[in-house]
């Protein structure tokens, strides 16, 4: 994390000696580092941004629904997890990830979570927490879903059960691919639900 643009050349002038560049620099946002990007543009390096978001108050509250329920996953929602996977909803990357945590074996980051219908998995979280020096981020990469009865709903209780967890943890919440508007992680979707951005994360490659 570079809080200054010449802080952060310094970093690219080394990194234009690999073959292959592939990094990302987080900054303040609003903050334009124009020789930054002409110099990385120079080097045929193409950016993808995304954000770190915080939650503006203490709490936000999780809606109630009579069919639904959310909550942290456990070891005894293996099985669970495992037909969640079978109707498509995720992969067995995602299962392996899961089940090596919740064993304990490794992924402490990692906090899965799932909304339940009629006491079916129907849609999973993964926020992986990463921490730099004094910022701690969870990373949410993607919300899944399986045989949702009304996905908007789903999406809304794990998406603020998730915002609570990271306020719990005095954390913020992060996503690579907040530019995108076309899911529920979109950066219109958080700021709706209160997150403000309060840094950008610049993912540079050829």
């Amino acid at each position: 994390m570079c809080e200054k643009e010449k802080d952060a050349l310094q970093y690219l002038q080394l990194l234009a000696k690999l073959q292959t560049p592939n990094f990302s620099v987080r900054k303040s946002v609003g903050d334009p580092w124009e020789h930054f990007d002409a110099e990385a543009a120079h080097m045929g390096l193409v950016c993808r941004h995304g954000y770190d978001m915080l939650f503006a108050n203490d709490s936000v509250g999780i809606p109630e629904y009579a069919d639904l329920s959310v909550r942290l996953l456990t070891a005894e929602d293996m099985p669970s997890i495992r037909m969640f996977k079978q109707n498509g909803g995720c992969a067995e990357c995602h299962v392996k990830a899961i089940k090596i945590r919740l064993e304990g074996k490794g992924n402490l980051g990692l906090t899965p979570m799932g909304v339940f219908a009629k006491g079916e998995l129907v849609c999973m979280a993964m926020p992986v927490l990463d921490q730099v020096r004094d910022l701690k981020k969870y990373d949410i990469g993607a919300i899944f879903t399986a045989n949702a009865p009304d996905e908007n709903r789903v999406h809304e209780l794990i998406w603020n059960y998730a915002i609570n967890h990271c306020i719990r943890e005095n954390a913020m919440l992060g996503n690579a691919n907040a530019v995108e508007d076309d899911s529920p992680l979109g950066v219109s979707v958080c700021e709706r639900l209160g997150l403000v951005k309060v840094a950008v994360t610049c993912k540079y490659r050829k």
